[in-house]
């Protein structure tokens, strides 16, 4: 009796279901009832398993309203992104800015028009001519002037400028500046030639005495052959 129960459910069942799909039917009038396609239709569905392929698709709301659902802004990575940007471009204005005020700070440092406080030199004549054949200094008369350093403020000093030979280029010829007053030569005002034509020569520099004073230029020799003066002027140095 066991081993037919199986059976005997199966049976209701199929019968069960095939009362159903009568009464069904016959609401139909349209629709013939065949009772072995009907038993066949129902035996088949319960020797039929639930695998996936017999269970109905799942239709999502999205799917069945045709739109898909659009995926969430990541507002947040935006909004960290924006502020990245705007803070390089702070960064880039703030480097120009210091860029162009360091153009500003070395053009002030660097002076436009540098104005020159040096003065031109002034140079003060002796006169022209004049000899001597003398083996000892000897002044020359013609070549002297009065001079007073007073009237010069703010020079830093002088020196002789002489256009000077030795006759026939026969030893070497001599000449300084004399402080007649004081009985003082000036050591730094010597020069010197060994050439037969006048060649003009600069001396050292140095610093007159104050107060009003005569000085008056001095020749010598060391062969006797005669020292000549062409020229000769004081340059006043500022």
């Amino acid at each position: 009796m066991v081993k037919f129960l199986p059976l005997v459910l199966l049976i209701s069942l199929m019968m069960g279901v095939l009362a159903y799909v009568r009464i069904y039917r016959v609401a139909d009038k349209s629709s013939p009832i065949d009772p072995l396609t009907t038993l066949t239709e129902t035996f088949q569905l319960t020797q039929a398993s639930p695998t996936p392929e017999n269970l109905p698709a799942v239709i999502s709301p999205a799917s069945s309203s045709g739109k898909e659902k659009p995926s969430p802004t990541p507002s947040k990575i935006d909004s960290q992104d924006l502020s990245l940007k705007t803070l390089q471009t702070q960064v880039r204005s703030l480097e120009r800015t210091v860029a162009d005020l360091q153009l500003q700070v070395n053009d002030l440092k660097e002076p436009k028009d540098t104005v020159s406080t040096t003065k031109a030199p002034l140079y003060i004549p002796l006169g022209t001519g004049g000899a001597s054949s003398a083996l000892d200094w000897t002044a020359v008369d013609a070549l002297q002037i009065t001079l007073d350093p007073a009237d010069y403020p703010g020079y830093k000093s002088m020196q002789l400028e002489v256009s000077l030979r030795v006759f026939q280029g026969n030893g070497k010829a001599y000449a300084r500046i004399y402080n007649s007053d004081d009985k003082l030569a000036l050591l730094p005002s010597e020069v010197s030639v060994t050439t037969e034509s006048y060649s003009w020569v600069n001396s050292q520099g140095f610093i007159l005495t104050s107060g009003k004073k005569i000085y008056k230029l001095q020749l010598k020799t060391n062969t006797g052959y005669e020292a000549g003066i062409q020229n000769a002027r004081i340059k006043v140095n500022f």
